[in-house]
């Protein structure tokens, strides 16, 4: 299944004036992918490994309870990125709206952009050189990892998290030849110890490749 992330409304139901963080877990989060109504332009990154991280930052994001959605201080996630380094370690309560967590999305994934809303967002990522040029997604578009989704007039932008790529849903060696381990796998690890304690384990499974938040879930599922 293809799966899209994004920040989408707060608490309230709202575009703005949400309190900081992700009150219903739905503010900022992961869904089904859709056809919009408006349409959908994409963005995909000239660099394979670069689209890669960007799907990654946005799972981050999804899975980070303390981004919310406001428009009206949609800045605070890149404040706080640039405090903490990475999305998945933002550890205050904060806000994004739909473009700024795109925005903050590349800037982890290494692309220099500035500022945009979704009426300038095709334009700004393009400049950037790191995209290829937008096209319009028809029924026939193959979506991939990292692709960045805009509506073709002025309204919502999401980031593919999951696609239906077989190729890219195989898990890829990492240095020395070795697989990346299933998230059961690794919870288990962790409740023998085996990634220490926080948050110096945190550092390590990001560092790993994996979220935190979706090993402590399951590491919480075992133990019950």
């Amino acid at each position: 299944m293809i799966k899209v992330g994004s920040a989408r409304i707060d608490e309230n139901g709202n575009i703005s004036g949400g309190r900081a963080g992700d009150q219903t877990k739905k503010e900022v989060a992961t869904e089904p992918y859709y056809s919009h109504p408006k349409g959908w332009y994409m963005l995909r990154a000239k660099d394979g490994e670069i689209a890669k991280k960007i799907g990654q930052a946005m799972r981050e994001g999804c899975s980070n309870d303390n981004i919310g959605y406001s428009q009206s201080d949609r800045y605070g996630v890149i404040t706080n990125l640039k405090v903490y380094g990475r999305i998945a370690k933002i550890a205050v309560k904060t806000n994004a709206d739909c473009s700024s967590l795109v925005r903050a999305c590349c800037i982890q994934a290494g692309i220099q952009v500035g500022d945009f809303n979704t009426a300038s967002e095709v334009s700004v990522l393009e400049r950037t050189g790191a995209f290829h040029k937008a096209v319009v997604v028809t029924p026939s578009t193959k979506l991939q990892v990292g692709d960045i989704l805009v509506t073709r007039s002025k309204g919502h932008t999401v980031i593919v998290t999951e696609s239906d790529s077989k190729s890219e849903d195989k898990p890829k060696p990492q240095a020395g030849g070795k697989s990346k381990k299933n998230l059961e796998e690794v919870a288990r690890e962790v409740i023998a110890g085996k990634w220490g304690n926080n948050p110096e384990r945190k550092d390590k499974l990001i560092k790993a490749g994996y979220i935190p938040a979706e090993v402590q879930a399951i590491v919480n599922k075992l133990m019950k």
